[in-house]
């Protein structure tokens, strides 16, 4: 047996920053550089990539650092384009204690492969990331998060080319992934293989509706106290754990803007990266963290007792247990929803960056973290408009009662102003 078989037979749960009890929340980074993103596949192709300075190595240094200020291990879906040039980079992803996991070659959807490319996709990838890093991966993300309906075969693929879990579903509705139906916790989607789990993407329920609550573009579009709030609605409230992932290129605000790829990119990839870094600390300080295989060892042992099968997925789909703990997600419009959410009695009490809008946005209090790239007119003009239009696209009600809940703090005198942070 070689040193790497040795290495690869290892238990990945073990070292040095394990903790006695598995982390509450899963923090996760899809390695990917700015250019690879889908809001501009339109507008890049893939075989122009080598012509882009690279930047992703001096993003993951960067988070590598904010992660071990704050103490937290993370699992990091990593592009195996990205291993193959930056072999160094990987090494110190797993010499800090993360897991080191698959996010595919080269960013290609899976609903845009067949099931053999998809094989092979996934065979390349592990194979790069495995003789890389040194350890074993287990892990898989798709990305763009391109599993749905159309790939029910992708999840026999994954487990027979080594995975044991994926964390690839986002059960919402949203014009370039989701798949709303799925279920929202932890499942086994192959009947008859108990080893093999699937870990949607976390979102919270309201209003009969799946909204998105894991990270990505609406983490930076919506205020902080917001997503906070929706975010310990998803897990305390429902008592599970949670999944967070970013990009490295949403702490790089001196990247490159790319030319010529519409409004709604821009909107997408630009918005509030100076204040990603800042938000992020914020975020580290208020949940508990951890790698994906450390927060979810009990189902990946076998002992988990939370998920369900890919043959109960029905009855999860139709059960009404999480209305009955909150009277707010059965019906927010019936008397006396102050007692079901003490947030609409009071917001300021609730959040107190409510009164003090730089405890939730740091760039009130600091200019010189705003965005260094103003000069382009329309994205200005966008920008004023981000948090409403993301929250008319979540849910017309959503916004409604969140116009309601900030205009009666005004006129309180408890919130200064009504522009969203």
């Amino acid at each position: 047996m070689t040193d790497l078989d040795r290495l690869l037979r290892q238990d990945t749960t073990a070292g040095p920053t394990a903790q006695a009890s598995p982390p509450r929340h899963a923090m996760t980074v899809d390695v990917e550089d700015y250019f690879q993103v889908y809001a501009f596949f339109h507008c890049i192709p893939r075989d122009t990539w080598d012509g882009y300075a690279r930047r992703v190595e001096a993003n993951v240094d960067r988070i590598l650092t904010q992660f071990a200020a704050a103490n937290v291990s993370a699992t990091f879906f990593t592009l195996g384009w990205i291993a193959e040039r930056h072999p160094a980079m990987i090494r110190r992803i797993v010499e800090a204690g993360h897991e080191l996991a698959s996010h595919g070659y080269d960013h290609t959807r899976v609903d845009a492969m067949d099931a053999a490319a998809f094989r092979a996709d996934l065979l390349r990838t592990r194979n790069i990331l495995q003789d890389t890093g040194g350890v074993a991966v287990r892990g898989y993300r798709a990305p763009t998060f391109s599993i749905g309906p159309t790939t029910p075969w992708a999840f026999e693929i994954m487990a027979e080319t080594g995975h044991t879990y994926s964390s690839s579903v986002n059960p919402v509705r949203s014009d370039n992934y989701g798949m709303p139906d799925a279920p929202r916790t932890p499942y086994q989607p192959l009947p008859g293989n108990a080893a093999f789990w699937e870990f949607p993407m976390t979102t919270v329920r309201l209003f009969g509706r799946n909204l998105p609550c894991a990270g990505g573009g609406y983490f930076r579009l919506l205020p902080y106290w917001l997503f906070h709030r929706g975010f310990t609605r998803a897990t305390e409230t429902e008592r599970r754990a949670g999944i967070f992932y970013f990009h490295p290129w949403e702490v790089d605000p001196d990247q490159p803007r790319v030319p010529g790829c519409g409004w709604k990119s821009r909107l997408r990839h630009y918005t509030n990266l100076a204040r990603m870094s800042a938000r992020l600390e914020r975020l580290l300080g208020d949940f508990d963290w951890g790698r994906m295989d450390r927060v979810f060892a009990a189902e990946l042992a076998g002992t988990g007792a939370t998920g369900v099968a890919a043959t109960d997925a029905p009855r999860v789909l139709g059960q009404a247990a999480q209305h009955v703990a909150d009277p707010m997600l059965a019906d927010p419009m019936r008397a006396g929803p102050m007692l079901a959410d003490p947030m609409l009695a009071d917001p300021i009490q609730a959040d107190p960056t409510l009164a003090d809008p730089t405890l939730a946005d740091p760039t009130l209090a600091d200019p010189t973290l705003a965005d260094p790239h103003p000069a382009d007119p329309i994205l200005g003009a966008a920008l004023d408009l981000t948090t409403a239009a993301v929250q008319a696209d979540f849910n017309r009600t959503v916004d409604a009662n969140l116009d309601a809940i900030l205009d009666a703090a005004v006129a309180r005198g408890q919130y200064p102003s009504r522009k969203p942070t």
